[in-house]
């Protein structure tokens, strides 16, 4: 008895470590990944729970199979793979501390307000700029109006709110940029680059002549602009002979003078520092930006501009490194401000967000994150997740956005989300020789992944053009070869020829060859639905005929009287049974005389989750399908990529109509949003 128990016990680890091997050889495929965080980032507004990404990989033909300890290990493996950067987009907007920017107008008075995000510079110092930059772009790019001229000076940050303009055509169109300094050089930096920026960006938005941008910072005048931008730049004062700061081209000491040896640059032109002042004095947005170590001496520098001939500034995009700088020089207890610790979570949400999503390279597991933040990693999970939610009056730190690597595989995607389906393979529109070669060739790669290790596979096939490209690419030898546990393929046609009438379009004609060209191939059998029933089957792979030309089934309505009087209802024919547009199927004499597959049995193969794959090539095909979806005629679909496109497109106004049709099934239709 013990001998019979050991040796269940062996043969039982001998299977566990056959099964381990199996789920070791599942390698995450590009499509694979790009399924997996589009199924995660599905919705702009929060990530779907793990268990909800498993729930929805589970309904896909590729992971049916898998238990839910192997798609979780899949689907954490895919969101960490380093490919999957690739397919998102992440926006980050920094959050805005309006309690220390109050703190800091208190300090500055004349200046009308004051935003603070969160510093970078202790973990990515080179963002600094271009989140100040930002942030600018975002808060003032609300305050433009059609007609308004804006100055741009110099410096990265004025060049990133350049980058950063989310600008509306109607606006665009009537909008006049000005070069606030210009340097004329060939090797360094010119100061007009956030000018050059913008205006490529204004053009692809409008074509529109009257989108202007002057380069000529010696013939402006204050009056002449509505906005001005600027950025305040630190300087080392022990190693620049007492220069804190920098605006514009002109060096400014701790008292808000120029140097006594300074002299203006020979080769370029820049407008002076009274012409800000005038622009303050009268009323006009100038927007000072300034962030990262010792910038805050920087801004009080600029700020003592004020008495000798007024204000730089009136407006002022600092980071928080900056603000408490500011604050330490100016005596205020950084303790006063209130609310610190809801801007403590607003400020993290953001830094982890950046680790995550925007640094180069990203820190790609939350252990690196919380160590470089000196959090827990339950803070950093718990931060990341708060950072896509709304909060409040506050719109999400981040926004992650889905890119698809192909036009196909975006389509595949849409439809396998919009109408539940198992598997949507999709092929680029070539000539019709051309693609239906690759549609054949790509429905043959699917009926290879669902034999996988299975010993014995019956797949049904019906007729059409389209079934031929699959039965032509159809390489029998080479299947065998790589499943070499496969003991059996069982090729079964779904209806036969009228004898003596023999069409080239039936199943029987198609699959007939197989029997001549792969003789002496052992494990190949030739059935036919009659003999096999669909219980037995595997898989179906079936094609589809169309009311719309070039489809001409006028061969098979002719013969049908019944059903010629309701031919306006009509949409498709499938096993030569017809399909009208609502759905409904009409059985047809040659359904009987073919010994054809009923389309019922097909539905319920559906319900059986088994697949049941329609190919097809052309837009033409699109109402069919649509009517055989309505029918629950399928699960999975090889298509082209116009073929698709129309699908979605017939479908947008349908889609109400098919989920009353379908209700809540196992097939995955009940995961409509």
């Amino acid at each position: 008895m013990r001998a019979k128990a050991s040796a269940k016990y062996i043969q039982a680890n001998q299977e566990r470590r056959k099964g381990k091997a199996k789920q070791q050889k599942f390698t995450l495929s590009e499509r694979d990944i790009f399924l997996i965080v589009s199924m995660k980032y599905a919705t702009a507004t929060l990530p779907l729970p793990q268990r909800e990404v498993l729930k929805r990989l589970k309904q896909l033909l590729p992971y049916r199979t898998l238990s839910e300890r192997q798609l979780r290990r899949i689907a954490e493996k895919a969101l960490s793979d380093p490919r999957s950067e690739q397919f998102w987009e992440a926006h980050l907007v920094p959050p805005i501390d309006r309690e220390m920017g109050k703190a800091i107008q208190s300090l500055l008075p004349g200046v009308r307000e004051v935003f603070v995000i969160p510093s970078v510079c202790h973990i990515d110092p080179k963002m600094v700029s271009w989140y100040l930059g930002l942030s600018a772009a975002r808060i003032f790019e609300h305050f433009f109006v059609g007609g308004q001229a804006i100055g741009l000076g110099a410096g990265k940050a004025v060049q990133a709110l350049a980058a950063s303009l989310n600008l509306v055509s109607e606006i665009v169109e009537n909008l006049n940029f000005f070069a606030l300094v210009y340097r004329d050089s060939l090797e360094g930096e010119t100061g007009a680059e956030p000018l050059m920026e913008v205006i490529s960006r204004c053009t692809l938005v409008s074509r529109s002549p009257s989108v202007r941008g002057t380069i000529a910072p010696s013939e402006l005048k204050p009056e002449s602009l509505h906005w001005a931008f600027v950025c305040i730049e630190a300087m080392n004062g022990k190693n620049n002979n007492g220069v804190v700061a920098r605006i514009l081209d002109f060096p400014l000491t701790p008292s808000g003078l120029l140097p006594i040896d300074w002299s203006p640059n020979p080769d370029g032109a820049c407008v002076h520092l009274s012409f800000l002042q005038r622009m303050v004095q009268q009323g006009r947005g100038v927007v000072a930006m300034a962030g990262g170590e010792g910038s805050g001496e920087a801004v009080l520098a600029a700020y003592q501009a004020k008495k000798s001939g007024g204000l730089l500034f009136n407006f002022l995009v600092i980071d928080d490194a900056c603000a408490e700088q500011i604050l330490r020089l100016r005596g205020y207890r950084l303790s006063d401000i209130p609310n610190r610790h809801e801007w403590w979570e607003k400020k993290n949400r953001f830094l982890v967000a950046h680790l995550r999503y925007a640094m180069e390279p990203p820190f790609r597991t939350f252990r690196e994150i919380a160590n470089r933040l000196r959090l827990s990693v339950k803070q950093v999970k718990r931060l990341l997740e708060d950072a896509v939610r709304k909060h409040e009056d506050d719109k999400p730190i981040l926004t992650l956005k889905v890119q698809p690597p192909s036009l196909e595989m975006e389509l595949e995607m849409e439809l396998m989300k919009r109408w539940g389906l198992a598997e949507v393979r999709v092929v680029p529109s070539f000539n019709s020789r051309e693609g239906f070669k690759a549609l054949g060739q790509t429905a043959v790669n699917l009926l290879v992944s669902m034999i996988g290790s299975k010993k014995e596979f019956t797949v049904g096939l019906g007729g059409g053009s389209a079934i031929r490209t699959v039965v032509e690419a159809l390489n029998l030898k080479r299947v065998f070869k790589n499943f070499p546990e496969l003991s059996r393929l069982s090729i079964c046609a779904l209806a036969r020829n009228p004898l003596p009438t023999v069409l080239s379009v039936t199943p029987q004609t198609l699959v007939a060859p197989i029997v001549s060209r792969y003789s002496d191939q052992p494990g190949v059998e030739v059935c036919y639905y009659e003999t096999r029933k669909a219980e037995k089957l595997d898989a179906v792979f079936v094609g589809i005929g169309s009311m719309v030309p070039p489809d001409n089934l006028s061969y098979f309505l002719e013969s049908e009287p019944n059903i010629k009087d309701v031919s306006e209802r009509l949409a498709g024919l499938l096993l030569f049974q017809f399909i009208t547009r609502d759905g409904e199927i009409l059985p047809t004499q040659w359904m009987d005389k073919l010994k054809a597959m009923p389309l019922t049995e097909l539905k319920n193969m559906v319900n059986q989750r088994k697949p049941v794959v329609i190919v097809a090539y052309g837009p033409h095909k699109a109402t069919a399908i649509l009517a055989a979806y309505k029918a629950g005629l399928f699960n999975c679909l090889v298509i082209d990529c116009a073929l698709a496109e129309r699908l979605l497109e017939l479908s947008k106004n349908e889609m109400a109509l098919i989920w009353h049709n379908h209700g809540d099934g196992e097939d995955g239709r009940e995961r409509h949003e």
